[in-house]
């Protein structure tokens, strides 16, 4: 039996949507656990790039930050800055795009903050427990807690954005994220060379094995399969999500949550007219990104003993 992932589909059932499912996710996966009474929670999600329309609803981290301070904890909502640059180049600049898509602070729940702001951008050298360490953002470093707010979309570097590259690197700061990508040039086409690849996949999940070495357990992940796009919220733009809206996944475990995640996308109908040419193909993460070994991060997951890809599929 591997690890439990705890999933809610989209549609509303019996007068309970999608916010009260967060809710019920949340405790059914266990995770108040990971909240220290009286201590910091980092909530770490994508504020997203200005003129982005796809991104996580506010809402869904003001229901989680909620959950958190009902059991004790300090929630504070917060994003790293990008790598490659883009519009988002400063500490200013990413709280300006947090509150243009509608993610403001709750008196005496919630603040925003920048993990790696501009005087801490280097980042904070955690041990994956071998090799050299990973650069990680300070302010998620400094958190008592950490839960992973992810919208999953497919992604030209790795596939599909869910738990372990939100982990690995979104996680990480500025300088972690161009240690991670090496000579990286903003092209798709830096990505097909396989061993560089590979080399890229090795250092995204050390990074995200020191943040869980770290933090010791207190660490709870939160898929969304809505909106799923072909590209990130990074871009400056959003394209046509290639699948209906299929739920929310939640679980404590990186590996098992993403390797449902995929169960669940390569399940889902394709939609026609969508950058996924066929809806009827087999594998449609492969389709989106041709020569991207999406796999690859869960298989080296499992070698970093990160979790299970085999995993219980809770219903709730």
């Amino acid at each position: 039996m591997g690890s439990e992932v705890y999933f809610s589909q989209r549609r509303a059932t019996q007068g309970c949507g999608l916010l009260d499912k967060l809710e019920q996710l949340c405790e059914a996966a266990g995770l108040s656990t990971i909240v220290p009474n009286g201590g910091q929670v980092a909530l770490l999600t994508t504020f997203a790039e200005p003129g982005n329309t796809t991104y996580v609803r506010p809402a869904f981290a003001h229901r989680v930050a909620g959950c958190v301070a009902g059991q004790g904890g300090r929630p504070f909502l917060t994003d790293t800055m990008p790598w490659p640059p883009t519009a988002r180049v400063n500490e200013a600049t990413v709280l300006l795009a947090a509150a243009a898509h509608g993610f403001v602070a709750l008196d005496g729940e919630l603040s925003l903050q920048v993990a790696d702001a501009p005087s801490s951008s280097e980042g904070l050298p955690l041990s994956p427990g071998h090799g050299s360490p990973a650069l990680i953002a300070p302010r998620i470093a400094g958190a008592e807690g950490l839960l992973l707010l992810t919208h999953v979309t497919c992604h030209a570097a790795w596939g599909v954005v869910g738990a372990l590259t939100q982990l690995g690197f979104g996680a990480a700061s500025m300088r972690g994220k161009a240690e991670i990508l090496g000579n990286f040039e903003a092209s798709e086409v830096a990505f097909r060379d396989d061993e560089e690849r590979q080399a890229r996949v090795q250092r995204l999940l050390k990074s995200a094995a020191a943040v869980v070495s770290q933090k010791q357990g207190r660490i709870g992940y939160i898929n969304l399969l809505l909106d799923v796009t072909p590209d990130d919220d990074n871009r400056p733009w959003s394209d046509a999500p290639i699948v209906p809206d299929i739920g929310i996944l939640v679980s404590r475990d990186p590996v098992a949550i993403d390797q449902a995640t995929a169960d669940l996308l390569q399940q889902a109908p394709g939609i026609a007219g969508t950058r996924l040419i066929d809806p009827l193909v087999r594998d449609k993460l492969r389709a989106v990104h041709p020569g991207i070994d999406w796999e690859a991060p869960l298989r080296l997951g499992e070698e970093f003993v990160l979790g299970h890809r085999d995993y219980e599929l809770m219903i709730v």
